[in-house]
């Protein structure tokens, strides 16, 4: 089972992490992927959590089926508290989960736009939690720029219930990103945070534009979007219960086991065959 495009050794340059990498440690990243296809290549079955990976994984001759991420039994116990016990805000927080340090080309998507949004509205602010070569210019928005470090899952749910809006953004025309799962989305989804995401595969098949999240690709279209968002209250609102409503129905494992479940029976029936 895999989640991320790491199983290419040959596209290893191409990687935005690996930029300022020393050549022992490009070398090193590269037989970790280079292992991992290894592992892939012994398997007879594999199971990924969307389809682009499938459709890689189906190129090197190995029978794939689709498994997506899902939200588990405590975040969504979670998630219901924080929902009932949540306050109103006087500012406007925006936010984005970088994790770690290989996602200041995604961010790049969104920056000039989300830049532009705190300087016509004073009311903005940004939560940035993770690792992230930030441009020194949102120092310039002093508090309202508030960068949280790396925390574990169930803290970060906390924080992001406490956002008003939820960016993903990530490099588009990119065969790594356009391999990446939905979880920065039903996350935020998952405590009524409406996402505004890149219009990647995964992500456009994920979101219907307007109803329970939003695509963008261009600066203008983050600049319009994120607008529309700290402009109108109830656009907010009604995008996140949207999203949750949807993002349990297809995320949540509760509703989802079962589909889980038929797809091992499918390899174990294919195989006893065999």
């Amino acid at each position: 089972d895999i989640d991320d495009l790491m199983f290419e050794p040959e596209l290893v340059d191409s990687m935005d992490s690996v930029r300022n990498y020393t050549k022992e440690e490009k070398d090193g990243l590269k037989d970790a992927v280079s292992r991992m296809r290894d592992a892939l290549l012994a398997s007879d079955y594999v199971t990924c959590t969307t389809a682009s990976l499938c459709e890689r994984i189906s190129r090197l001759n190995r029978k794939c089926f689709v498994i997506p991420n899902t939200i588990n039994n405590a975040q969504y116990s979670l998630a219901e508290k924080l929902i009932s016990g949540r306050k109103s805000s006087r500012g406007i927080r925006i936010g984005y989960q970088s994790g770690t340090n290989t996602h200041n080309r995604d961010f790049a998507q969104a920056s000039g736009a989300l830049y532009d949004i705190m300087k016509e509205h004073e009311n903005v602010e940004f939560h940035l939690i993770g690792k992230l070569d930030i441009d020194p210019k949102f120092s310039g928005f002093g508090k309202r720029f508030v960068h949280l470090p790396f925390m574990p899952y169930m803290d970060l749910l906390k924080n992001i219930a406490d956002l008003d809006i939820n960016i993903a953004p990530l490099e588009l025309d990119n065969v790594f990103t356009d391999a990446k799962s939905e979880l920065k989305i039903f996350e935020a989804g998952l405590v009524e945070v409406p996402t505004i995401a890149s219009r990647t595969r995964t992500y456009s098949q994920c979101i219907t534009h307007g109803k329970n999240g939003f695509l963008a690709g261009p600066p203008g279209e983050w600049h319009d979007v994120l607008k529309l968002l700290v402009e109108n209250k109830e656009w907010r609102v009604k995008t996140g219960r949207e999203a949750r409503e949807d993002f349990l129905k297809k995320y949540y494992v509760k509703n989802v086991i079962d589909d889980v479940v038929k797809i091992y029976e499918q390899i174990i029936a294919e195989h006893t065959r065999v």
